[in-house]
């Protein structure tokens, strides 16, 4: 009986150092996790990831301006001439119709707003900077808008010109496949708005 219990006692410490890790091991293991962890590390880029969230922010507050303001045109027939009174306090006429003014989340600064003035308050649009995308190049360098329904804005560097106007020498008047115009519009109402006397934003490259 003395000896089988010895053997027994002899397998089962055999068994049980099969079954534990040395040191070596654990060492090897521990340098494949933290060398994933370093990879997975830098191919997440922290400060990508938080101007995406940034951006997500900027597109949710132009959607909320864009709301507010089809709901004042619903009321007035047209849209208001400012949203913004100072800084990103709300407009004394936009006040009703939206509880608190959104800004940018990085910068703290006012979504620029455009409406044609005096005689056009049928259009809009609301201006914003995007960190990791782009619709095109438009005012004070921003690349992301959104516009009433009725608006198709046109981003500087899209690529057929004709069909547009432009501004030359302070006249808008469609734009012809001789000349290219930084920048032009699909309105001329909204082409006059932004065309200033003598200004010439169209370049002549007929032969």
């Amino acid at each position: 009986m003395g000896r089988k219990d010895n053997k027994n006692l002899g397998k089962t410490a055999f068994l049980k150092k099969e079954k534990g890790l040395t040191l070596i091991e654990i060492l090897i293991v521990a340098t494949v996790v933290g060398l994933l962890a370093l990879l997975v590390a830098l191919s997440i880029n922290p400060s990508i990831q938080i101007g995406k969230g940034r951006d997500a922010r900027r597109k949710s507050d132009l959607k909320k301006i864009a709301t507010s303001l089809e709901d004042y045109a619903g009321d007035h027939g047209c849209y208001p001439a400012a949203i913004y009174s100072t800084g990103c306090t709300v407009s004394a006429e936009f006040d009703p119709y939206i509880k608190r003014m959104p800004c940018d989340p990085l910068t703290n600064e006012p979504y620029p707003y455009e409406r044609p003035e005096p005689d056009n308050c049928k259009y809009f649009v609301v201006y914003a900077t995007l960190e990791n995308e782009s619709m095109g190049s438009f005012i004070e360098e921003t690349n992301y808008f959104v516009t009433s329904p009725n608006l198709n804005l046109v981003p500087t560097s899209a690529g057929s010109q004709t069909g547009f106007y432009g501004c030359f020498n302070g006249v808008c008047r469609p734009i012809t496949e001789d000349y290219i115009c930084d920048p032009k519009y699909d309105v001329i109402d909204f082409c006059e708005t932004r065309c200033g006397a003598g200004v010439n934003e169209c370049t002549y490259v007929g032969d």
